[in-house]
């Protein structure tokens, strides 16, 4: 079967070991109700060339930039990328590996993500800034909670910007639903098209807590965010600049010499494909003074036992591994491969490419704005400034469209879907990749016919010379000066790279060589579904019918995406038995968010949203920390001494108060919940509801559906059990799916689909709103579609079932070295603890570490919370017999290693790129970017 190597005799020999005759009996806690039920109705998987075909047919019914001449802007943009780009990106090392927690094999990771939060840094100005976020939108979601945070609790009061994007701040809505405590206000936009500083002032106040504006705005307005500092800092609210096209900081003047308190935004055009609009990233920084509450990971620098420098995550504790309720936000699986695009990309053009290619932006948007008011006949809407978008009236703007559309140029975005008083406006891009001759068919469409262990690797910033650039754009003799005012201009990007391509390319090869991957290395983690990504999954995803598609395009030239996104989401409804899916969540923890969100805007109707949510000592993080950000207060129920939840204690604690009881299936103790349907008939007997965490679903596909546990909402993450590769910490992808009486609150955009058409609609007056900006992760989802046809039913099915073959091996191998925290067979993976081995002073840590000197990834350890000392092991269907031998092995020799020689364990790892890194400096003294040093040589400035 495909992905699954085991032959008839590797799966009996299999068995053997383990003692049992077929897979099946690993099934038996499994209810048979259940099982007898699992059939998935999907067609036979396909070949390679069929799948190919397949998603070809339906790129092509997409209208691809390479084909088309778009004018869209809007939060996404069409800039060009160097193949260097890709090249970087696509080195397994980085596009396979696992989110950086065992740091001495992550280097690569690790430095290029440091690299990124100072170029971040530099580009806006600011002190600080985290690794990336989902996206824009939630990027300025984000800093409104964290303003939240910060702020005294009496400052309650959110002003947004009406000249803000939409999308951002119908998800700031989204955001904020559940906290009852705070309003939300929108300001107006003056003539010039940017905040209107007069109204703004009259609404400040004592009670204001922050606020948030566009740089440039929506309407591509630069806005001088000074009178907007100054009417805040004289009611004491914070300012948030939000920045969708940061190509526009290599000409601007930074937020930070504002005095914003935050500088977010989306950063998509700093080398990620558009892609209908994901995945990319958002960027989120910030002032020194606020780091402890940063959503988000970060990255500090710090040293190893021989003071080697070296990079870690630092400052755990504000995160949801760790602070659970508590922590600063529910963010765990992120974007980093997207944010290592952007750090290719910003190094490769440097400090003076980046400056050329903004003064071409501007260059080229201004002379086609100038030749539509003059030549064709338009009206300038706003009077502001602008980078590369601006906003024209037409009088005849349908016919303008359909003009257009016959030449294959999409003109811009028409505004009146979001802006009534605008409905005869058009809100045009234009950035280097339309040139004149495209600009010359804009003007005038009808007249024109289509178009057929080596050294520690430097930083960045530690290499290169002044004036080197890795991008050549010709200059432009265009209108830079008259355009940007003087005061919105920067003169430097202090410190920003001045790279060479060759120089650019060496230095993230060597990086990718710090780092593990799953084409190199074995990766054991537990709950993380580490398994083997298919090479097709990445080619059909780079066609230019997916890869180069505008999520503001006319519907109507995109009914190939829509038409993949909507089978997706009947394919997920069948492979989980629930009804209804939304594949908006960009990560399974914004999944959980939004299933909440679902449940309490359902009990409200109802009159009461209730308090609280029941979640067991075993589940993820995330769970807690998505509870508290949805308004609720969270219980916390102890598992059985059996490792699982039963009906008797979960009636103990349901009240009218409880609104849900969030659950893992499989658990995180690797054990199936074979009371979830007592449970979730008790819940339900209180007038509550189910969540069902999905992190898990690798063990069930085929297997047992969700749909009929008992369950009312569930989360997939797409990049574990169907194959999209982890990035080092993403993207991934959480749509959630639910029972017919949740349908209505599922957010908006929904996909239907009338006579053979494909729409969206917006207009669910249930609905909780906007999640995201436009339509997910869709280049995840693509890949996740891809492996899905490739399988079919019954290589879903068989998948699942090699999961638990493997991991049971690896089980029965161990259980005689290593103490198992469960006495009986696991589903996908295994716990054992370090009881045994800490009689010799070897703890968990020190086992985790020995490994890397094996060549293997630890597993993944301390987790979950209940087991002391664990170690969680998922080897996933995709490793060969002789593969887990291999770690088994090692894990043997560990073991005997911890008797006789302990010294050895403990003070492990002795072969990798840095040894046993001091992650406790790095969060007692926060280096999270790099500066030139002081004129004395002490230390570097964090």
């Amino acid at each position: 079967m495909r992905y699954t190597p085991h032959t008839p005799s590797d799966k009996e020999q299999m068995l053997r070991v383990i003692g049992i005759d077929s897979v099946e009996e690993l099934y038996r806690h499994v209810p048979e109700t259940l099982r007898n039920r699992a059939k998935i109705d999907l067609p036979e998987g396909l070949t390679e060339l069929a799948v190919r075909k397949r998603l070809a047919a339906l790129a092509s019914r997409n209208a691809a930039a390479s084909d088309w001449s778009f004018f869209l802007g809007g939060g996404i943009y069409h800039h060009f990328i160097p193949s260097a780009v890709d090249a970087v990106i696509s080195r397994s090392e980085f596009s396979t590996s696992y989110t950086p927690y065992q740091p001495e094999v992550s280097q690569g990771t690790l430095q290029a993500l440091f690299e990124y939060q100072t170029l971040i840094c530099q580009l806006t100005g600011m002190e600080i800034s985290n690794a990336g976020v989902y996206d824009g939108a939630s990027a300025a979601a984000e800093a409104v909670l964290m303003s939240r945070r910060i702020q005294s609790p009496s400052r309650r009061r959110v002003l947004i910007s009406r000249a803000l994007h939409p999308h951002y701040r119908a998800v700031i809505a989204t955001y904020l639903r559940n906290l009852d405590d705070m309003q939300l206000e929108e300001v107006p936009f003056d003539a010039a098209g940017a905040t209107d500083v007069e109204a703004l002032a009259r609404k400040l106040n004592d009670q204001s807590m922050c606020v948030v504006v566009g740089y440039p705005n929506f309407f591509g307005v630069v806005e001088d965010l000074t009178p907007i500092r100054s009417a805040c800092a004289n009611s004491g609210a914070q300012l948030v600049s939000v920045t969708t096209e940061p190509l526009a900081l290599g000409l601007l003047k930074p937020p930070g010499a504002f005095g914003v308190h935050m500088a977010v935004g989306e950063g998509q055009s700093l080398g990620v494909p558009m892609s209908l609009g994901g995945p990319a990233f958002g960027f989120f920084a910030t002032r020194k003074s606020f780091i402890r509450n940063l959503p988000g990971r970060l990255v500090g620098e710090t040293v190893d036992v021989d003071s080697q420098r070296g990079f870690v995550l630092t400052l755990a504790t504000r995160e949801q591994h760790i602070r659970r309720e508590k922590a600063t936000s529910n963010i765990c699986t992120s974007q980093t491969l997207c944010t290592l695009a952007s750090t290719v990309f910003m190094s490769l053009l440097g400090k003076s490419g980046i400056r050329r290619l903004a003064e071409v932006n501007v260059s080229r948007a201004h002379e086609a704005r100038d030749r539509l008011v003059s030549r064709a006949k338009l009206e300038a809407c706003f009077s502001g400034p602008f980078f590369n978008e601006f906003v024209l009236r037409a009088g005849n703007l349908e016919e303008i469209l359909k003009r257009c559309a016959t030449a294959h140029i999409v003109p811009g975005v028409p505004l009146g879907q979001w802006y009534s008083e605008l409905s005869d406006c058009l809100l045009i891009c234009v950035t280097e990749m339309n040139d004149r001759e495209e600009i010359d068919r804009l003007v005038e469409p009808s007249a024109v016919n289509r178009p057929s262990r080596v050294a520690p690797p430097r930083l960045l910033f530690e290499s290169g010379s002044p004036g080197r650039s890795g991008f050549y754009w010709p200059a432009e003799n265009g209108k830079v000066q008259a355009a940007i005012p003087a005061g919105l201009r920067r003169d430097d990007i202090p410190g920003f790279p001045e790279l060479g391509e060759l120089e650019v390319l060496r230095h993230f090869t060597r990086l990718s060589q710090r780092n593990f991957g799953i084409e190199s290395q074995f990766y054991p983690l537990g709950s993380c579904t580490m398994k083997y990504n298919p090479k097709v999954n990445e080619v059909v995803a780079r066609f230019p019918g997916f890869a180069l598609i505008h999520p503001l395009a006319p519907i109507e030239l995109l009914q190939g995406a829509i038409e993949l996104l909507y089978e997706l989401e009947h394919i997920l409804s069948e492979i989980s038995g629930m009804e209804h899916v939304s594949l908006q969540p960009s990560a399974g923890a914004q999944g959980e968010l939004t299933g909440l969100m679902l449940i309490r805007a359902h009990l409200a109707e109802q009159g009461n949203p209730r308090k609280k949510i029941i979640v067991p000592d075993t589940a993820h993080g995330t769970n807690p920390a998505s509870s508290t950000l949805c308004g609720y207060d969270v219980v916390q129920i102890s598992s059985s001494a059996g490792g699982i939840i039963d009906a008797a204690s979960v009636e103990k604690m349901m009240d009218e108060d409880v609104a849900a009881l969030m659950i893992t299936n499989p658990n995180t103790l690797g054990l199936f919940e074979k009371n979830i349907e007592a449970v979730a008939a008790v819940v339900h007997a209180k007038g509550g509801l189910v969540y069902l965490d999905g992190a898990n679903l690798n063990a069930l596909v085929g297997v047992a559906k969700p749909g009929h546990m008992g369950v009312d909402v569930l989360h997939m993450n797409l990049h574990k059990t169907f194959s999209t590769p982890h990035g080092g910490g993403g993207p991934g992808a959480g749509p959630v799916a639910v029972k017919e009486r949740l349908r209505a609150y599922l957010p908006v955009p929904r996909i239907v689909k009338t006579a053979g058409v494909f729409a969206l609609r917006d207009d669910c007056p249930k609905s909780i709103g906007r999640v995201r900006s436009f339509f997910g992760n869709f280049g995840v989802l693509v890949r996740a579609y891809s492996y899905i046809i490739s399988l079919g039913a019954d290589g879903l099915e068989e998948a699942s079932r090699m999961a638990l073959l493997n991991a049971n091996y690896i089980r029965k191998k161990l259980e005689k070295s290593y103490q198992i925290a469960y006495d009986e067979p696991c589903m996908h993976e295994c716990i054992f603890t370090d009881r045994i081995q800490h009689k010799s002073g070897v703890s968990t840590l020190d086992i985790a570490k020995r490994l890397l000197d094996y060549g293997f990834h630890p597993p993944t350890i301390y987790f979950p919370l209940v087991v002391a000392g664990a170690l969680m092991i998922e080897p996933t269907e995709t490793q060969t017999p002789e593969t887990l031998d291999g770690f088994v092995e090692a894990m043997l020799s560990i073991a005997q290693e911890a008797k006789e020689n302990p010294e050895l364990v403990k003070s492990a790892p002795h072969s990798t790129p840095v040894r046993r890194l001091d992650e406790a400096r790095a969060a007692r003294k926060p280096v999270v970017r790099w500066e030139r040093q002081r004129a004395d040589g002490d230390e570097r400035q964090g």
